[in-house]
Order: structure tokens, then C-alpha cells, then sequence
């Protein structure tokens, strides 16, 4: 049954052939005190575990060119994780679709040429839904995201926004009754009549 090797062993293992007893000796040792101590480094560098107070600080070593602390923690870890992709992006429709989706909205875009007849050119249209229902967040958020399209846009272009408005409705469901009246038919044969020729 094979065994898993232990941190002195694989620490040792790095060390050249030459090794003195007393360099083998240290490298056991502190292998054996460093495994016992916590390594969070993969979690801090995680925007979905990186703790709250640290995330402005992994935003910051990301990229991230926008930061509210008023932000739900939500936005602030999918703003966090789109960082290096929007960056790389910037200038793209894709860069401002997705961080219209970092913070959970939802956006249409319609470019110059996609009209019909054609548009200006180097202008588009965009239709954004915030993806909240509260009209006071809905309003700072259609204008948290109108600066960052702007940002986020090729230089030369210009656009046009709409917000889009999302309603909620419930269906009930109602009887409705309506009085019918029926009547029996009686049907009689009669035996006299003459059947039809052959």
C-alpha cells in the first residue's frame, strides 16, 4: 500500500545530491513547522472566496478601474472576476456586455450597420435593464452602468440608451359561470314514409 510522502520528504527531495547531513536536517525541520501553517494564498486570489474587506484590494491588483463600496457583495465579486476580462477587451461590445452582466443587468446592443437603412456611422444604440426592482437602486444603477459603457466603448463611437422597464404581474385565476339551457330532442320515425329508390 503506497503511502502519501510527507512535506520533509518532498522537501528533501529538491535538494541536490551534495547535501551536508545539517542541510538535510534544516530542510526536515522546517518543512515539518511550515506544513502546520495556513496557507490562504489561493482563497485571497479567488474573487468568489476572497473575504469582503479584502476584495477592494484583489479588484485593485486585478484591474478593476471602478469600485463602490455601496456595491452588494455580488457585484463586487462579479465586477472583481470580470476584471481581467474587460480590461482585455475594452473598446469591444463584448467588454460592455459583460460588465453590464457584472452587475446583473441585461443589455441589447444595435450598431450603425445593423439598421436598416443604415445608421450614422460609429454610433449605436444600447437597451439596458438593471436587473433590480427597487426604483431608487434601479435609477443609481442605469447610471452606474450609462459611465461605465462609456468607459468601456471604442473612443470614437457614440450611442443612445434606453433603459428597459420590467413589470411584474401575478395571474388569478376566476371562475365565471354562465346559465345554458338545454332541451331534450325526441325523434320519431315515421314507418310510412317511402324509403328512397334503389
Amino acid at each position: 500500500m503506497a503511502t502519501s510522502p510527507t512535506p520533509a520528504s518532498e522537501a528533501a527531495q529538491l535538494l541536490p545530491p551534495n547535501a551536508t547531513a545539517l542541510e538535510r536536517a534544516v530542510v526536515q525541520v522546517f518543512a515539518e513547522e511550515l506544513a502546520c501553517i495556513p496557507q490562504p494564498h489561493r482563497d485571497l486570489w479567488n474573487p468568489s472566496t476572497c473575504p469582503v474587506a479584502l476584495l477592494p484590494l484583489l479588484a485593485w491588483s486585478l484591474g478593476a478601474e471602478t469600485w463602490d463600496e455601496n456595491w452588494p457583495v455580488s457585484i463586487k465579486r462579479s465586477v472583481t472576476s470580470s476584471a481581467l476580462t474587460t480590461n482585455r477587451f475594452k473598446g469591444r461590445a463584448s467588454a460592455v456586455r459583460g460588465i453590464v452582466r457584472a452587475f446583473g443587468g441585461a443589455i441589447t446592443i444595435v450598431e450603425w450597420w445593423q439598421k436598416t437603412p443604415k445608421g450614422v456611422p460609429h454610433t449605436f444604440e444600447i437597451i439596458l435593464s438593471v436587473g433590480t426592482e427597487d426604483a431608487e437602486d434601479a435609477a443609481a444603477r442605469y447610471a452606474q452602468l450609462i459611465r461605465e459603457v462609456k468607459r468601456l466603448k471604442p473612443l470614437r463611437s457614440h450611442f443612445t440608451a434606453t433603459q428597459a422597464l420590467s413589470a411584474r404581474g401575478t395571474a388569478h385565476l376566476a371562475a365565471v359561470g354562465r346559465p345554458a339551457t338545454f332541451r331534450r330532442l325526441s325523434l320519431t320515425v315515421d314507418a310510412t314514409a317511402s324509403s328512397p329508390p334503389a
